[in-house]
């Protein structure tokens, strides 16, 4: 697991200069750190319930990581006689705790019951609890072999190749 430091506007256009950038990206962490810690805050409580609940039921069925895209992520792997219905609890317990939470956020504008994201390709299913910046994401996995839930190609993927003309830089064979 690793932590994201969005450095890109520190670099972006700007003139080059290591001990400027250095300074700027310590900000930066301390900023990403200080969500974290609010992360953890709110959520780490909930997060622990739902992995020893979910790996007391199928051991090594659910774990969690960090990124700056989901939050704190909580990843649960159903079998292949499981829907994502198993995990009505652990989306009741998140909603819950959005809803509950003491945080700067009022809670109208917390996400307390957010809608389902699927990554077919991954055959996942996700929800992103929010109150502010914190962010929970519950994922839910569906075994690929599942008897309930199947992936079902819709469409064709269209490939591209990047050709161009002048001197290329040589390719050596390894």
């Amino acid at each position: 697991m690793s932590i994201e430091v969005d450095t890109f506007n520190l670099t972006y256009k700007k003139p080059f200069n290591g001990d400027l950038f250095l300074a700027e990206a310590a900000k930066k962490m301390n900023e990403t750190l200080s969500e974290v810690r609010e992360v953890f805050r709110l959520y780490e409580g909930v997060a622990q319930r739902i992995i020893r609940e979910r790996n007391a039921i199928h051991a090594g069925s659910a774990d969690w990581g960090y990124y700056g895209w989901s939050g704190l992520m909580i990843s649960v792997h159903l079998r292949k006689d499981e829907g994502f219905d198993v995990a009505h609890d652990y989306y009741e317990y998140l909603s819950f705790q959005t809803r509950s939470a003491r945080a700067d956020t009022r809670v109208k504008d917390r996400n307390c019951d957010p809608e389902a994201h699927d990554y077919a390709l991954i055959m996942r299913r996700a929800f992103t609890f929010q109150i502010g910046k914190a962010k929970c994401t519950l994922c839910l996995f569906a075994d690929t072999e599942s008897d309930i839930c199947k992936k079902v190609e819709i469409g064709t993927e269209p490939t591209y190749e990047l050709v161009c003309s002048g001197s290329p830089i040589p390719v050596r064979a390894a």
